[in-house]
């Protein structure tokens, strides 16, 4: 009879060991595993839907344009010299910087990505994978047949879930090139610019 207690004993205890393990691996598979995905994209952030370019005049090119303004007189017969100097915004190779903000207690967020991109594209979106504790984010211009050499300047945003309150490693790429490295530690901060120091 007593072996007959210590077999139901020994059984009772298996499947308590047994449910107690099922319980954990469930919580660990219900956890999200990381990953991201193209959220949004802003439109062209110039002012004025703004130009591309910057017209400059010399002193002598305005002159000739609108006139000497000291008070003489000049020709109007004088033929007007209008050669004018076109000056393109600085565009960097990659950005610089890039924007975060998540919410560790549903383990979301958003990474912002900032880039000089055709004015006229047939689309802008990012693709997001992940290598380990390295998140993968690769923005993508897709260019119309004919399009112009206008830019602008575009916010791209990427949905990011699964995060906790650990060190990632951010890649930021343009069509798979120009790869820049950040160091995100969402352990110290939830919020944030990261800036990209090796320009």
């Amino acid at each position: 009879m007593r072996r007959f207690y210590y077999l139901c004993g020994m059984a009772f205890l298996c499947t308590l060991f047994l449910a107690t393990s099922c319980e954990k691996k469930e919580k660990e598979e219900e956890k999200t595993q990381l990953g991201g995905a193209f959220l949004t994209r802003s439109n062209c952030l110039y002012e004025y839907g703004a130009p591309h370019c910057i017209v400059e005049l010399t002193p002598e090119e305005y002159e000739d344009f609108f006139g000497d303004q000291s008070g003489d007189s000049q020709s109007t017969d004088a033929e007007l010299r209008t050669s004018v100097t076109v000056v393109e915004p600085e565009i960097e190779p990659a950005p610089s910087v890039i924007d975060y903000n998540f919410d560790l207690s549903t383990g979301t967020g958003t990474i912002s990505c900032y880039y000089y991109l055709s004015c006229d594209p047939d689309s802008i979106y990012s693709t997001v994978t992940v290598k380990g504790n390295e998140i993968i984010i690769n923005n993508i211009e897709k260019l119309k047949e004919n399009a112009g050499d206008c830019t602008c300047k575009y916010q791209i945003v990427s949905s990011i879930w699964g995060a906790e309150a650990k060190k990632y490693t951010i890649t930021v790429m343009v069509n798979g090139d120009m790869p820049t490295k950040y160091e995100l530690d969402l352990s110290k901060s939830t919020e944030g610019t990261l800036t990209h120091e090796n320009f």
